[in-house]
C-alpha cells in the first residue's frame, strides 16, 4: 500500500481534498488554496467520519455498534472543536510531517481522544509513553487492538483517522534550505544541534533564541523569495564547517 508521508494521513493522503465537497459539510465550506493547518485537519477527519459512518457493520455486535456510534460521535465534536497536538521545539528542522498521540500541552490526537472519552485517560497514556510519535501501524500494543475491537473499529479505520502534523514553528532553516534541495544539510544541523549545542550552556541560548526569532523570522522566510535564497546562501559555509568537525 502507498504510503503518504508528507501528506494529512500516512494511509490515504490528501484524498479528503478532493472529496469535502462532495458530502454535505456541517460548518464552513473552505477555499482549498487558503486553507490553514487546522482547517486541513478538520477536513480529514470529517472525510474519515463520513467512511466510518457509511461502511457496512452488520457484522458487529449489538454492543460494538453502540459504541462505534458513540467514538464516531467523539471524533465529530473533537473535529469541531479545532484544538489538536502540535510539534515543540524538538521537532524542528524537520523533512516531513509525523503524528503525535499527545502533546505537550496535553492535547491528543483524534485517536488518543476517543480512547480517552470511552474508556478514561490511562489507555491514552499509556500507548503515549511508549508510542508518542508513532503510526498506528507501528504501535505493536494489544490493548488498543482491543480498544479498537470493542469499539467497533478496525485498525485500518483507526490508521485512516491518524492525522499527521508539521512542526509548529514557521523554521526559515527549513524552508530555506529545503527550496534549494538541500535536505542533506538540514540532517547535518539537526545532528550537530542535538549532539553539541545542547550540551553547553551558550549553545543552548543559542538554540532558544533562534526558535524565539523564528515568530518573526518564520513568516518573513514565507513570503520572501529572496531572503530564502539569501539564507540558504548564508548557511552553506556554516554548513560545511559544521560537517567538517
Amino acid at each position: 500500500m502507498t504510503a503518504y508521508a508528507n501528506s494529512i494521513n500516512y494511509l490515504i493522503g490528501d484524498v479528503s481534498l478532493d472529496h469535502h465537497h462532495s458530502y454535505p459539510a456541517d460548518d464552513k465550506t473552505h477555499d482549498t488554496r487558503k486553507l490553514t493547518s487546522i482547517e486541513l485537519i478538520q477536513i480529514h477527519l470529517e472525510y474519515a467520519e463520513h467512511r466510518l459512518r457509511r461502511k457496512d457493520i452488520s457484522h458487529l455486535s449489538e454492543s460494538q455498534t453502540s459504541n462505534r456510534s458513540k467514538a464516531i460521535q467523539v471524533l465529530r465534536r473533537y473535529r469541531l472543536n479545532g484544538i489538536f497536538p502540535k510539534h515543540d521545539d524538538n521537532y524542528l528542522f524537520s523533512e516531513a510531517r509525523r503524528p503525535r498521540f499527545i502533546d505537550h500541552r496535553n492535547v491528543h490526537c483524534a485517536v488518543g481522544h476517543m480512547i480517552k472519552e470511552t474508556v478514561g485517560e490511562t489507555l491514552a497514556k499509556d500507548i503515549n509513553s511508549q508510542f508518542e510519535y508513532a503510526y498506528v501501524h507501528e504501535m505493536e500494543y494489544q490493548p488498543l487492538r482491543d480498544w479498537a475491537t470493542v469499539h467497533g473499529l478496525d485498525i485500518d479505520e483507526c490508521r485512516m483517522i491518524q492525522p499527521q502534523y508539521l512542526p509548529e514553528i514557521n523554521c526559515p532553516i527549513f524552508m530555506s534550505l529545503t527550496e534549494q534541495g538541500h535536505t542533506e544539510k538540514l540532517a547535518i544541523l539537526r545532528q550537530y544541534r542535538d549532539n553539541q549545542l545542547t550540551r553547553s550552556l551558550i549553545g543552548r541560548i543559542v538554540i532558544r533564541t533562534y526558535y524565539l526569532s523564528c515568530h518573526v523570522t518564520g513568516p518573513l522566510a514565507r513570503r520572501s523569495p529572496q531572503f530564502r535564497r539569501t539564507l540558504s546562501r548564508l548557511l552553506t559555509p556554516i554548513v560545511d564547517n559544521v560537517e567538517t568537525k
